[in-house]
């Protein structure tokens, strides 16, 4: 090849694909020695690609030079983010980090394991196991491959014969037990083990071969990479969290520096609601960041809520129950209750019970939490008393939750049909895995609502993504439609342009605007209009002349709204970035230091850019500034035509 053809941030080089060599006439690599001149196959990222059949030909010739086929490992490996830590995303990472990815794994709960959790409610915390309750999964069935990464860390559970069907307050049945499993000493138990399991262990030369996992942080696809190499780039931090998340996680209080990566591909790995509206959810909140593609087949699936009860009481219940745990028919609100304290290894004293509600019921009205909980309770010791015909301890604890993202539709066509959580979950589907790849875009999504509504299946969906993600990353750079994100408000986007490289801006984008996902608010209005002189930002004057010297500098971007047209420059306010023109850079601190005075709190700001309105009659009518503007952006997203095109900024 051509001397500097190997570039490592451009190229990775495929070994196993015999359908690329036969495509360009070349022999099958598996045949090929090293240095054979004519075994040379790559796969380019981006612009390069149009030089393959060109650099296939001389690698061919007689008069091209001999080079060793340099190894995958010598190149740059392909760069997945994972964002989501339950039993999908955990399959998907170590799939993937099997097959040579670098995997970075994101997960906005302090523990991974999603709905795998066991909640210790004593005034202990985690080093109090008094008090547990499974508050999601409440038992699961083991799958080959599930069971091969499991270890030690379930055992069976319930017992022969303690699983029960109760129907008008009496046992109608008792269904097998066989594969049925839970976590030990918690189902939280489980999610450590497959986060084990994804990282890997050392390898025969005692080198780890691991991977990236960033707990307690929520992460969202900015965009196309601030590099410029058509790839994402993602971030990830920890906002704010509201009122009641601050009372129970008092350093909530407080945000987390954001920090982020460049991936030459995305797996969203968790609920499909989330995925097409988002999350408002305090310190987890979030923007839809997925393709439309993704987006438009995780709105298929169809979810309901339920409302789980967790309950304990003083003493263990007297002796006369026949079972541990039970599916209930027919009841107006209970679907399910089990004795937690009977689950290996878990403490029996307070007896703790779980209950989870009916969906209907759970639809009946918008619940509060202590209603729901004095509703449940009611029911839950209502049927215990009927069924021993004794007394029942005093309850010393009882609190609700609620499920509001528990899938009864998945992606693959398999329904509920009348199961009730978590009886369906133990369902065995008979429809393969149908996780959402898109190829042309590199980014994909899974979990159980396209498999199933078990552990297994979610697993299973992970996996399957997997295998589809190392099949392309191997034979398909990421595209320009990368830049493609499915944002509320326009499913039109323009493709990122190409960057600017002049006058000290390298870097910057003329369409480099997009919003950096950051949830805050605004507590009071802002004075309108401030006069520059009240912050002695800059006269009239010297924005002139500020204006004026950088006209020939700055590819402008031409705005058009409905009242107005202006050309536009901008760029993106990112931590550890500095995308700013210089000249303009004491401008957009002041800015930033005005707005936090005038909101009288601390704020994350988006986006700075300049504009310039094409006369005094295209300003904006519901601003009181003139034609000169410095706009430090501090609103929601909303859609505006850049250049004949839709784009959200």
């Amino acid at each position: 090849p051509p001397s500097g053809f190997y570039e490592p941030d451009l190229l990775r080089t495929c070994f196993q694909s015999r359908r690329i060599c036969s495509a360009h006439g070349l022999p099958d690599p598996r045949q090929a020695s090293i240095g054979i001149s004519g075994a040379i196959i790559c796969v380019l990222a981006g612009p390069l690609r149009r030089r393959l059949r060109r650099t296939c030909r001389l690698a061919s010739s007689s008069t091209a030079k001999t080079q060793p086929i340099k190894s995958m490992q010598s190149l740059k490996q392909p760069s997945v983010c994972v964002i989501g830590g339950g039993p999908s995303g955990l399959a998907c990472a170590g799939v993937l980090r099997r097959g040579g990815v670098a995997v970075s794994l994101v997960q906005e709960s302090r523990g991974v394991g999603g709905k795998l959790c066991t909640k210790f409610a004593g005034p202990g915390g985690k080093d109090d196991p008094s008090l547990h309750f499974d508050m999601g999964v409440q038992v699961f069935r083991l799958s080959p491959s599930l069971e091969a990464a499991m270890g030690t860390a379930v055992a069976p559970w319930p017992a022969s014969g303690r699983f029960a069907r109760l129907k008008n307050d009496q046992v109608e049945s008792y269904l097998e037990t066989d594969g049925l499993v839970v976590g030990v000493p918690s189902m939280s138990s489980v999610g450590q083990q497959l986060l084990q399991w994804s990282m890997g262990q050392s390898d025969a030369t005692g080198n780890l071969q691991s991977m990236e996992v960033h707990l307690d942080r929520t992460a969202w696809v900015a965009g196309p990479a601030l590099s410029g190499n058509g790839r994402y780039h993602v971030r990830w931090g920890r906002r704010v969290g509201n009122p009641s998340q601050i009372r129970t996680r008092p350093e909530l209080a407080e945000d987390v520096e954001e920090k982020g990566g460049d991936f030459d591909a995305v797996v969203h790995a968790y609920e499909a609601n989330k995925i097409v509206k988002g999350c408002r959810s305090g310190y987890k909140a979030i923007l839809p960041a997925a393709t439309p593609l993704v987006t438009k087949a995780a709105k298929k699936v169809r979810t309901d809520q339920v409302w789980c009860l967790m309950l304990a009481f003083e003493h263990p219940l007297p002796t006369g129950l026949t079972w541990d745990a039970a599916t209930i028919d027919a009841h107006s609100a209970l679907a399910w209750v089990a004795n937690d304290s009977s689950k290996p290894q878990r403490a029996s004293t307070p007896e703790c019970w779980m209950a989870m509600s009916t969906r209907k019921w759970a639809n009946q009205r918008k619940w509060t939490q202590a209603d729901a909980a004095a509703e449940l309770t009611k029911h839950v010791c209502a049927l215990l008393e009927k069924m021993l015909g004794k007394s029942l301890p005093a309850v010393v604890f009882s609190k609700a939750g609620r499920w509001g993202n528990s899938t009864v539709s998945c992606t693959n066509k398999f329904k509920a049909d009348g199961l009730e959580f978590p009886e369906m979950s133990l369902a065995v589907s008979d429809f393969s895995p149908d996780p959402v790849w898109e190829q042309s875009s590199a980014m994909g999504a899974c979990g159980d609502w396209c498999a199933g509504f078990g552990v297994a299946d979610a697993f299973a969906a992970g996996e399957e993504l997997a295998s589809r993600v190392l099949q392309d990353l191997d034979c398909a750079p990421v595209s320009a439609l990368a830049s493609k994100l499915s944002r509320k408000g326009t499913a039109d986007f323009r493709r990122q342009p190409k960057l600017v490289r002049s006058d000290g801006l390298a870097g910057a984008s003329v369409q480099d605007v997009r919003p950096q996902n950051v949830s805050f608010l605004i507590s009071k209005g802002f004075t309108s209009p401030i006069p520059l002189s009240t912050h002695q930002i800059a006269s009239s004057s010297e924005l002139d002349s500020l204006m004026k010297s950088l006209v020939p500098k700055i590819p402008w971007a031409e705005y058009k709204t409905k009242n107005s047209r202006r050309k536009v420059f901008g760029w993106p306010i990112v931590p550890g970035s500095d995308l700013c023109p210089p000249a303009v850079r004491k401008i957009q601190d002041q800015l930033i230091r005005i707005a936090a005075d005038e909101a009288g709190q601390k704020i994350r700001p988006i986006q700075c850019f300049l504009c310039m309105y094409s006369d005094l009659r295209s300003t904006c009518p519901q601003h009181s500034h003139d034609w000169r503007q410095v706009t430090l952006s501090l609103g929601s997203a909303r859609t505006m035509v850049v250049d004949d095109q839709k784009v959200l900024v």
